[in-house]
Formats: structure tokens, sequence, C-alpha cells
């Protein structure tokens, strides 16, 4: 593998006079050394990087992340559900607002939520729009949101589900019978 740092640039970054300008020094193994050195670097920097970044991160990257943010290892939950939670207690750490709750809904689930508030019955609504039935990691969204929430509110959840004008004359027994339970009311949450 050549060096991402050839000899020339290190060279470069000489004063004039003292080694750039000896023709020893450009033969000179050291620098080939260096460069090793700092391709090294450059390597473990993007590494380092990429560890920081929650959709980049390893799963000891996550583990990290996890303990920092006081959510607890779920070993047994997938990797996405356990970014969605890394995300949404990232995104929940500001002032409460419709938009922020939106934004951590929005981190839990792959389709579109809306969030509407009742101000007078003290409650919000988080509406899934896109996603069919229960989505997997509710309980984790619904703890996420009771961590952010004004305690004086309520939560409320609303969930989508097939109706009979989107099967009746539309879907084939085979298709109907492909759909995961979750889809259908009171299927219950197989997803």
């Amino acid at each position: 593998m050549k060096s991402m740092f050839y000899k020339e640039q290190i060279l470069a970054q000489l004063p004039p006079g003292l080694y750039r300008d000896d023709k020893d020094t450009l033969n000179h193994k050291e620098v080939a050394v260096y460069g090793k050195l700092l391709d090294q670097l450059q390597t473990e920097t993007n590494q380092l990087e990429a560890e920081v970044i929650v959709e980049t991160a390893s799963l000891e990257g996550l583990r990290a992340m996890e303990l920092f943010l006081g959510i607890p290892t779920d070993l047994n939950k997938p990797v996405v559900q356990r970014r969605s939670v890394i995300i949404g207690r990232l995104r929940g750490n500001a002032t409460v607002t419709k938009a922020l709750i939106k934004a951590v809904a929005d981190s839990y689930d792959r389709g579109t939520v809306q969030v509407t508030e009742n101000f007078d019955q003290y409650t919000f609504r988080v509406k899934f729009i896109d996603t069919l039935g229960i989505p997997s990691n509710l309980e984790d969204l619904k703890q996420a949101i009771e961590e952010i929430k004004p305690a004086h509110l309520r939560a409320l959840y609303e969930f989508s589900y097939f109706l009979i004008k989107e099967i009746h004359g539309v879907m084939t027994i085979n298709e109907l019978i492909s759909q995961p339970l979750h889809k259908f009311a009171g299927g219950g949450s197989d997803a």
C-alpha cells in the first residue's frame, strides 16, 4: 500500500536548507516511517470520527453513547432500534415543543408522524400516518416522550391500520395472507 503522505509532501514542510536540500534526506527511511505513521493517524482519526456519529458507530461506540446518555444497553434490541433511542435522547435535550416531540417520534418511526396538541385536556396525540400497526419499538418511544414531555401533559398514541376499503376488491387473497397481523386492528405487535 502506497503511503498517502508522500516523501515530497513531508519534505515540503521542512525548512529550506536544513533537510529539504539535503540529497541524503530525500532517500532517508525516516521519511517513509513518518509517512506510514501519518497514514495510521489518519486511519485512526477516520475511525474515531465514525464512532461519534450515531449512524456509523460500531456496537462498542453505541454502548459508549448509551452509557454517556444514561440509556440501559439492551443487546437483544436490533441495532436500528438502539440507534433510534440514542438519536431520540439527543434530540430530546432541548425545550419541549411540538416540533421537538415530532422530531423525537420521527427518530423512532421511519414513516410520517403527526403531533397534535389539545391544551384544554392537557394532552397531545402522536399519530403514526405511514406506519401500519404498532411500531416495534413503541415502548422505547413512549419512554423517550415521557422523559422529555412536561409532567402535566399526557401523551396519547394513534395508529393506522388497514381499512376495509383498502382490502376489499383491492387485494388478492394471497396478498392479504402475506400481510403481517400487526397491520390489522387488534392484530398485535408482531413487527
